[in-house]
Protein backbone atom coordinates (compact mmCIF):
# COMPACT_ATOMS: atom_id res chain seq x y z
CA UNK A 1 0.00 0.00 0.00
CA UNK A 2 1.38 3.39 -0.97
CA UNK A 3 1.52 6.37 1.35
CA UNK A 4 -1.25 8.10 -0.61
CA UNK A 5 -3.51 5.04 -0.37
CA UNK A 6 -2.83 4.73 3.36
CA UNK A 7 -3.65 8.41 3.89
CA UNK A 8 -6.88 8.07 1.90
CA UNK A 9 -7.86 5.04 3.99
CA UNK A 10 -7.08 6.90 7.23
CA UNK A 11 -9.16 9.89 6.09
CA UNK A 12 -12.05 7.59 5.24
CA UNK A 13 -11.87 5.99 8.69
CA UNK A 14 -11.74 9.42 10.35
CA UNK A 15 -14.81 10.61 8.39
CA UNK A 16 -16.70 7.50 9.48
CA UNK A 17 -15.71 8.06 13.12
CA UNK A 18 -16.78 11.70 13.00
CA UNK A 19 -20.07 10.81 11.33
CA UNK A 20 -20.83 8.22 13.98
CA UNK A 21 -19.93 10.71 16.74
CA UNK A 22 -21.88 13.67 15.37
CA UNK A 23 -24.73 11.64 13.90
CA UNK A 24 -27.18 13.89 12.08
CA UNK A 25 -25.77 17.07 13.63
CA UNK A 26 -28.33 17.49 16.38
CA UNK A 27 -28.03 17.08 20.12
CA UNK A 28 -30.63 15.13 22.04
CA UNK A 29 -31.91 18.25 23.83
CA UNK A 30 -32.62 20.09 20.57
CA UNK A 31 -35.52 17.81 19.75
CA UNK A 32 -36.55 16.97 23.29
CA UNK A 33 -40.22 17.20 22.38
CA UNK A 34 -42.50 17.35 19.35
CA UNK A 35 -42.80 21.14 19.51
CA UNK A 36 -39.05 21.55 18.94
CA UNK A 37 -39.20 19.27 15.90
CA UNK A 38 -42.10 21.26 14.49
CA UNK A 39 -40.30 24.58 15.04
CA UNK A 40 -37.21 23.32 13.29
CA UNK A 41 -39.20 22.15 10.29
CA UNK A 42 -40.83 25.60 10.03
CA UNK A 43 -37.79 27.78 10.73
CA UNK A 44 -34.77 26.05 9.17
CA UNK A 45 -33.33 27.33 5.90
CA UNK A 46 -34.70 25.30 3.01
CA UNK A 47 -32.42 25.83 0.03
CA UNK A 48 -34.92 24.39 -2.44
CA UNK A 49 -37.58 26.83 -1.23
CA UNK A 50 -35.50 30.02 -0.94
CA UNK A 51 -32.73 29.70 -3.53
CA UNK A 52 -34.92 31.00 -6.32
CA UNK A 53 -33.48 31.42 -9.79
CA UNK A 54 -29.91 32.08 -8.68
CA UNK A 55 -27.22 30.13 -10.46
CA UNK A 56 -25.41 27.42 -8.55
CA UNK A 57 -22.34 27.80 -10.74
CA UNK A 58 -19.24 29.44 -9.22
CA UNK A 59 -19.08 33.19 -9.80
CA UNK A 60 -16.19 34.43 -11.94
CA UNK A 61 -15.63 38.14 -11.33
CA UNK A 62 -13.13 38.48 -14.17
CA UNK A 63 -15.59 37.49 -16.91
CA UNK A 64 -18.83 38.79 -15.38
CA UNK A 65 -20.73 41.46 -17.29
CA UNK A 66 -23.46 43.48 -15.61
CA UNK A 67 -26.98 43.26 -17.08
CA UNK A 68 -28.20 46.23 -19.14
CA UNK A 69 -30.50 47.45 -16.37
CA UNK A 70 -27.79 47.49 -13.67
CA UNK A 71 -25.95 50.60 -12.50
CA UNK A 72 -22.20 50.17 -12.21
CA UNK A 73 -19.62 48.79 -12.02
CA UNK A 74 -18.27 50.54 -8.97
CA UNK A 75 -14.65 50.62 -7.92
CA UNK A 76 -13.72 50.48 -4.26
CA UNK A 77 -11.96 53.46 -2.77
CA UNK A 78 -8.36 52.26 -2.15
CA UNK A 79 -8.28 53.46 1.47
CA UNK A 80 -11.34 51.37 2.40
CA UNK A 81 -10.16 48.03 1.06
CA UNK A 82 -9.29 45.42 3.63
CA UNK A 83 -5.68 44.40 3.91
CA UNK A 84 -4.73 40.99 5.22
Amino acid sequence: MTTRQRQAEEQKELREQLRSFHGDGFFQWQFSNEEHKNRWSEWHYDEEKYWGGFSREPFDTASYVLPDWAIGPFAKFPQTTRRA
